[in-house]
């Protein structure tokens, strides 16, 4: 079965805002980072169940990456969070109807100067395009730019670096103390040489992306058998305080966590930009 990719850069564009206070992290000076590819959207209940878990709750960030609108609705709902949502494909792996699959920026806090970055279709394996997006997120005050990227399967290494190059297009000029940069999704690194070349390429200035987690942290497994590295945190212009694997509910994927700390004074941060007006976010009952 084919599938329909949206190969327009501006759009579709979900998004909505939940309507009350942060509920973030309690320590202006730390930013709680998780990312989590929740295969097909299909088992949101046992993704939230994992979510909630001591090790993965309370994030500032939250990256998704496999997502349809409605799971992704669901999950804003139930974390109390506001989300920015690119669709990349109606995916043919998603049954029928076919339904989309895309990348979701979550977070309490206000968001500003999202877009979508498309990525050029480079594997022969693939059956959907697939997209990154970036935002930038104004924790407690200070913006943090942020790319959610789901780089195609079966990449060489030479496509891998295109891939990548075009998701860091959405990094701008952020990777300083006053401006963070965080990269974190599925990056599809499932071989030694493609590893080595994401350490190479996202290391290189003026980015110099620090990986959270160190290597041969599997995150990916189909049944109880641990595959690949598929799954990665960078960052630039904070420090990492800590980094783990979460429970592996609800996916096949693990979801992955990095604890960050700012490294300068929030007045010396660079000047947050005006957040972007989100719709409301309704979470009540279904009609009917």
């Amino acid at each position: 079965m084919a599938g329909f990719d949206f190969v327009d850069p501006l759009g579709p564009r979900y998004a909505g805002a939940w309507k009350g206070a942060p509920t973030g992290t309690p320590d202006p000076s730390r930013l709680r980072v998780v990312s989590f590819n929740i295969q097909f959207a299909r088992d949101i209940e046992g993704a939230l169940e994992s979510l909630r878990q001591p090790e993965l709750a309370g994030a500032d960030i939250l990256m998704l990456q496999e997502m349809d609108l409605t799971g992704t609705e669901r999950v804003a709902c139930a974390l109390g969070r506001n989300f920015i949502y690119y669709p990349a494909a109606l995916h043919p792996a998603t049954g029928t109807p076919l339904r989309p699959f895309g990348v979701a920026v979550l977070s309490p806090w206000p968001m500003a100067d999202d877009r979508k970055l498309p990525l050029s279709p480079l594997s022969r394996r693939d059956a959907a395009r697939k997209t990154a997006m970036a935002a930038t997120i104004v924790v407690a005050g200070r913006p943090v730019r942020v790319v959610n990227l789901h780089l195609q399967v079966g990449l060489s290494v030479v496509d891998f670096g295109k891939q990548l190059e075009e998701a860091l297009a959405g990094a701008d000029a952020a990777g300083t103390p006053g401006s963070p940069l965080v990269v974190a999704g599925d990056f599809n690194s499932s071989s030694g040489k493609l590893l080595d070349e994401l350490a190479s390429h996202a290391s290189r200035p003026p980015r110099g992306l620090t990986s959270a987690l160190p290597r041969g942290v599997r995150t990916q497994a189909v049944g109880p058998i641990p595959l690949f590295q598929l799954d990665h945190i960078l960052f630039a212009g904070v420090e990492l305080v800590a980094a783990v694997r979460g429970s592996r509910i609800g996916s096949d994927h693990f979801p992955i966590r990095a604890d960050l700390s700012f490294t300068v004074p929030l007045d010396q941060a660079t000047p947050a930009p005006a957040p972007v007006v989100l719709p409301p976010l309704f979470c009540g009952r279904p009609i009917g």
